[in-house]
């Protein structure tokens, strides 16, 4: 028996693949939500969903300046929010359903690797070999006032019942950029917070041209976050610059400050220095029979 460890895109197509080899595959996913990872329920597909609607919004304010509409109408955040989760249940169902039918056992619940040792939900399980594919997490810098609430990330952003008045997002690579325009289309007042500058590894025209989508949004550049405000819930972000500190307000912070590798419950195993695994050019890891694969291994250029 083989054990995958990740129903994200990489761990299902492993599995699958495996399955179709004639293997027994048995595929570990802790999201109770189901398989897909976090590019179906937080990344990728969330985030063009939000991005569908928000550009639509945008064409019928333009359509309004034009003429052709007589007024833009406003919509319903809860509703957006709560149909984008039924489809997402819906293609959730349908994966899990494909993988099944490829012949994959699916378990729900959670796995700890440590060497050549696993453990599903505290149970010791013999295999013989183990596909880590857990994938990544939102990075959590550390700033005073992370915890509050109010404070979320691409994780969490969706669980905020309705709009917020005034968003600071701290980060400044395609996360931040996305959701500031998706916000900001949604009527909310947005701020970036840039310790470098925006998207300082994409060619210039390209941040030339997501800078004029982002026209409407204060991006402070070269900045360093003190700490988030607040008592009971966030209220603000102070901010260090050029010796000096001010304080942005804001009723919901997004930390939106990259990801990093999901090998908490990994033990044993030779990883680097941003926590992803070290793989040879067969995926496998520093334990013989242990590989890895997608988001928790190094990114392609590293």
């Amino acid at each position: 028996m083989i054990v995958v460890i990740g129903g994200g895109p990489a761990g299902r197509y492993a599995a699958i693949r495996l399955a179709g080899a004639g293997k027994r595959v048995r595929l570990v996913d802790r999201r109770v939500a189901g398989l897909g990872g976090q590019c179906l329920h937080q990344g990728c597909m969330t985030i063009c969903a939000l991005n569908d609607v928000a550009r639509v919004i945008d064409q019928m304010r333009s359509f309004h300046i034009l003429g052709i509409y007589d007024q833009v109408s406003g919509f319903s955040y809860p509703d957006l929010i709560r149909q984008m989760r039924e489809t997402i249940q819906v293609i959730a169902g349908v994966i899990d359903q494909e993988t099944r039918q490829a012949g994959v056992e699916i378990i729900q619940g959670k796995a700890e690797l440590s060497g050549r040792n696993l453990r599903i939900n505290n149970e010791a399980v013999t295999c013989e070999a183990v596909i880590i594919a857990s994938g990544a997490r939102p990075n959590i810098p550390d700033i005073p006032g992370c915890c509050l609430p109010g404070v979320h990330t691409a994780h969490t952003i969706l669980t905020i019942p309705t709009l917020p008045q005034k968003m600071v997002i701290i980060g400044s690579g395609v996360i931040a950029a996305e959701y500031a325009y998706i916000f900001n289309s949604f009527g909310v007042q947005v701020t970036i917070l840039a310790r470098s500058s925006l998207l300082r590894t994409f060619p210039e025209h390209l941040v030339q041209e997501a800078r004029r989508d982002l026209g409407e949004i204060t991006i402070w550049e070269h900045v360093r976050v003190v700490g988030i405000s607040g008592e009971k819930k966030a209220e603000g972000v102070i901010i260090s610059d050029n010796d000096s500190t001010r304080e942005i307000p804001a009723d919901t912070v997004l930390i939106a400050a990259g990801m990093v590798p999901h090998t908490d419950f990994i033990s044993g195993i030779d990883c680097n220095a941003d926590g992803s695994i070290r793989v040879n050019e067969q995926m496998e890891t520093s334990v013989q029979g242990i590989y890895a694969a997608g988001d928790v291994t190094p990114a392609p250029d590293t």
